[in-house]
């Protein structure tokens, strides 16, 4: 990350400290460590040559904070938490433990054997407070926890817990701490490195006396030859070199190859490149060689050794989405919403407004007591989906252009939600669903079965009105009636036409000749209605609740992806957390067609 002054740094920007844990805290058998040192408030030298201390005393630190490998915030970078944080001294101090995930094995061995082991913080500054001379107090808001490979301290390593003898002036800087064990070999380097710069004897000898890192002649470059002032004056430019802008362009770059989209930002100078140069470049920004390696091993070893197979899983899911939602049947309108936490069957109470009382208040100024009658109906979700691969050959082929396969797989998923939305509404022979009161939703005694004589579109018009003038009176448990009318009118694809013709607007010379449907019904088509002689009348589901679709929380399918170990191919499940359940019978009508003989 970089650390720059705080006069140039940008808003909310994440700043780090690093210092070394004491190894004799750590177990190898629960992989935990106790009393690790995070921060403390002891001055360090900042870009500019300011003292910035910490305020610990006036933080406030959370319960728990992410553990993460250098700072990097994906998932796949988070190795644990660390918990208990508190102020000792000058010290914040804090428990960790490790993930038991066995890809860390290697991790927990080399905090066990004193290779690895610096801890680091990232922080933004809640409020900064200017002392006296160049220095000043940072109150910090955690963000998280690293394990690092090279602290602040140039001369921090593994501590044991009574080897703490440094200075508390650590040089506070972004990936320039100088790691010579030599320090002549160290001096003839920097000697080097400051006349290839063409810097002045006084500052070669001046950071070779002050031990200075790389970073810091580089500022002194920067500084001499006006690059600060760019720098400030730049400084909300985004840049590739930042690795969290970087991977974000990257999926947005892939994104584009797969829609065909005009990508944005940052993610233009990625998508110009070729299928092999983007995987090239993605592999040289993770730290990877990739010298000598042709094209398609270089794709191959990205897709195996990087997050490239996870961020492909991503952008796809992202691009099946679209074709998923727009194939969506028109039934789909008629559903409800409602989202779930877990699998659990979940009972939604009805709270029956009809049963309130709403009286005169008597003379004697007292109200008349009233309750809600709760009933409740059930539903629950279950997971749909699949596995599908591309090919090693296919995805070097395909040059990232999977838009034909994210939509063929989003309509693939959307007709297997319509095929179960509609077989629910239909079950039982039409009946629907069993509800609580262990009777169907269309059931004789509920007064929601009506005939549409189709003899004419007169006797049509006229059924259907007098379903909906029912439908209308309908009341609820306390005798109130509740006055929601029909607006929709659910039918087979062969019964179509009719229903239009039933509905449509006349120029009417005579009273008599005035279509008295025109106008309050739409009528929605749903090819997979099977049976041709039933159609439906349903209320909007903003304003009664009837058939409702149900998702896990979050909603919408789901992509995860990985690059198989046992063949060649990057392997893409998809998976939808999915139900159905009928929240109140009084919404729905069903008609059902028959031609009346005289």
């Amino acid at each position: 990350m970089r650390n720059l002054s705080m006069r140039n740094r940008p808003p909310g920007e994440i700043f780090t400290r690093a210092i070394a844990v004491r190894p004799n805290t750590f177990d190898r058998a629960t992989r935990s460590f106790t009393g690790a040192v995070l921060a403390t408030s002891r001055p360090i030298r900042v870009r500019g040559g300011i003292m910035e201390s910490l305020d610990l005393a006036s933080a406030q630190f959370p319960e728990s904070l992410p553990l993460n490998l250098d700072h990097h915030s994906d998932v796949r970078s988070t190795v644990g938490r660390v918990t208990n944080l508190r102020v000792q001294g000058d010290e914040l101090i804090a428990d960790g433990r490790l993930t038991a995930d066995a890809s860390i094995d290697w991790l927990a061995e080399r905090i066990a054997d004193g290779t690895a082991g610096s801890l680091s913080i990232g922080y933004r500054a809640a409020s900064v407070r200017e002392g006296a001379g160049r220095s000043r107090l940072v109150v910090p808001e955690l963000v998280h926890a690293a394990i690092v490979s090279e602290p602040a301290d140039s001369r921090a390593g593994i501590r044991s817990a009574d080897n703490d003898d440094d200075d508390g002036l650590d040089e506070f800087d972004d990936g320039g701490t100088d790691l010579y064990g030599d320090v002549a070999q160290r001096n003839a380097r920097v000697r080097s490195l400051c006349r290839t710069l063409g810097l002045p004897r006084e500052i070669e000898e001046r950071a070779i006396d002050g031990q200075w890192s790389d970073r810091r002649i580089m500022d002194q470059v920067l500084e001499r030859s006006g690059g600060a002032d760019r720098i400030r004056s730049t400084r909300g430019h985004v840049t590739l070199d930042d690795p969290a802008t970087f991977r974000q362009a990257a999926r947005d770059s892939l994104l584009s190859r797969m829609t065909g989209e005009e990508p944005q930002g940052p993610a233009r100078e990625l998508a110009g490149l070729s299928w092999a140069e983007f995987h090239r470049r993605y592999l040289r920004q993770a730290g990877h060689n990739v010298a000598g390696l042709s094209d398609h091993e270089v794709i191959v070893r990205a897709l195996s050794v990087s997050d490239i197979p996870l961020m492909a899983g991503e952008t796809f899911n992202v691009a099946m989405r679209r074709p998923y939602e727009a194939a969506l049947s028109p039934s789909a309108m008629l559903a409800g919403t409602r989202n779930t936490p877990d699998f659990r069957v979940q009972t939604e109470v009805l709270a029956d407004w009809t049963t309130l009382q709403v009286n005169k208040v008597l003379e004697t100024g007292e109200f008349r007591h009233s309750y809600i009658s709760e009933d409740g109906e059930r539903y629950s979700v279950f997971t749909v989906g699949g596995i599908t691969d591309i090919s090693r050959q296919a995805y070097i082929n395909s040059q990232g252009r999977f838009g034909t396969m994210s939509d063929a797989y989003g309509r693939r998923l959307a007709a297997d939600v319509n095929d179960r939305r509609v077989g629910y509404l239909t079950q039982a022979s039409l009946a629907g669903p069993t509800m609580r009161d262990e009777n169907p939703v269309f059931y004789a005694a509920r007064n929601n079965i009506a005939p549409c004589d189709t003899t004419s579109l007169d006797t049509i018009i006229e059924s259907v009105l007098a379903a909906r003038a029912v439908a209308s009176k309908r009341k609820g448990a306390g005798d109130v009636m509740i006055g929601q009318v029909p607006t929709f009118w659910l039918v087979p694809s062969e019964f179509e036409g009719t229903a239009l013709r039933a509905i449509a607007r006349v120029t009417a010379t005579t009273s008599s000749a005035v279509n008295p449907l025109a106008g309050l019904l739409q009528v929605v088509t749903e090819p997979r209605l099977v049976d041709t002689d039933t159609s439906y009348l349903a209320c909007a589901p903003a304003n009664m609740d009837g058939l409702v679709q149900v998702g896990m929380e979050g909603g919408g399918p789901y992509t995860e992806s990985r690059w198989a170990f046992e063949k060649d191919a990057l392997q893409l499940k998809i998976r939808l957390d999915l139900g159905f359940g009928w929240i109140d019978w009084r919404s729905w009508t069903r008609l059902d067609h028959e031609v009346v003989t005289p």
